[in-house]
């Protein structure tokens, strides 16, 4: 196995990471159990520019100052009772959202066209997570979980995905040359 040594460009990669997404998901409109935030967008900035490890790492660290209890999360709330509220899975989801939007521009050495895609890929983890978590507490069923929790969610998630899609390129580019 290989070691990998931790640069101090990656920490602070890192710490910018988790503080874009601190100040994105705070930030919020409550339109029913899950709240409208710009969490996913940040989600899919810091995947797309930090690549695989440094995303999931950021978003880590951001999901656990929320649960420490910082006013992190929609509405500027925290603590770990979020995590285990309604909408706590979607935040949970967040982090292999983060990992897979990484690691699909990653495999793909950072072609224009991929970027969409894996927004797209890693949102369905994170979907999944979330309506997994839903289904769960409110003791209903996956489909109807979904029907809550994801389709009144879906336009505005294809919009942040396109302004992501292209932000996100142009930031990674500048960011690699670091």
């Amino acid at each position: 196995m290989e070691k990998r040594k931790i640069k101090t460009s990656d920490i602070v990669k890192i710490a910018l990471g988790a503080a874009v997404m601190c100040v994105l998901s705070a930030i919020g409109i409550n339109l029913g159990p899950i709240p409208i935030t710009l969490a996913t967008f940040g989600v899919y900035v810091v995947g797309a520019v930090l690549g695989k490890y440094r995303a999931a790492l950021s978003v880590l660290i951001y999901v656990a100052l929320g649960a420490l209890g910082l006013p992190v999360f929609a509405g500027f709330t925290g603590g770990i009772s979020r995590l285990l509220w309604t909408g706590g899975g979607f935040i949970i989801g967040y982090i292999p959202c983060a990992f897979i939007t990484g690691l699909i521009i990653d495999l793909a050495e950072e072609k224009r066209f991929v970027y969409p895609v894996s927004m797209i890929v890693g949102t369905l983890f994170c979907y999944g997570c979330g309506s997994l978590w839903y289904s769960f507490l409110m003791n209903v069923g996956f489909i109807e979980a979904l029907t809550v929790c994801v389709v009144p969610f879906l336009i505005v998630d294809a919009v942040k995905i396109i302004i992501a899609s292209f932000a996100s390129y142009s930031i990674r580019m500048t960011v690699n040359k670091l």
